[in-house]
């Protein structure tokens, strides 16, 4: 058996040490709660950062989109544009019925060839307003 002084002495030591560690302690467990507080609110920032940045994000892929289909309808247009034109030009000719058809004039019109020019001038007309009601 241990001697008692050597007992009681070993208590009050570590009493004295408990004394002197114990705001070591508190302090080190205040550390850890700021740290700890810190780090949520860096995070909870973080969080609220990559929010806003998605946001952003999204509403750009929606204007590029838009652009994107008003592009697509402007170059549309342009190309039904140019058709038209160049059916225009070709409304002065007459047309063959061949595949794939012929446009010529003659060097001088007569009645038939008058008629076959307005005809054609007709048909052309016809398909350029289809063009024009597809838009």
């Amino acid at each position: 058996m241990a001697p008692a002084w050597n007992i009681a002495g070993y208590l009050l030591k570590a009493k004295e040490e408990l004394k002197s560690t114990r705001p070591v302690r508190l302090q080190q467990e205040r550390l850890a709660q700021v740290e700890n507080s810190i780090e949520e609110r860096r995070r909870q920032t973080l969080e609220a950062e990559i929010r806003e940045i998605q946001t952003q994000v999204d509403a750009k892929r929606q204007l590029i989109d838009s652009l994107g289909r008003q592009m697509e309808e402007i170059q549309y247009k342009e190309i039904l544009r140019q058709i038209t034109d160049q059916y225009l030009v070709m409304s002065q000719f007459i047309r063959t019925k061949t595949q794939p058809p012929l446009f010529w004039t003659p060097y001088k019109h007569n009645a038939i060839t008058r008629k076959l020019q307005i005809n054609t001038n007709e048909e052309i007309n016809n398909r350029i307003k289809s063009f024009n009601q597809q838009q």
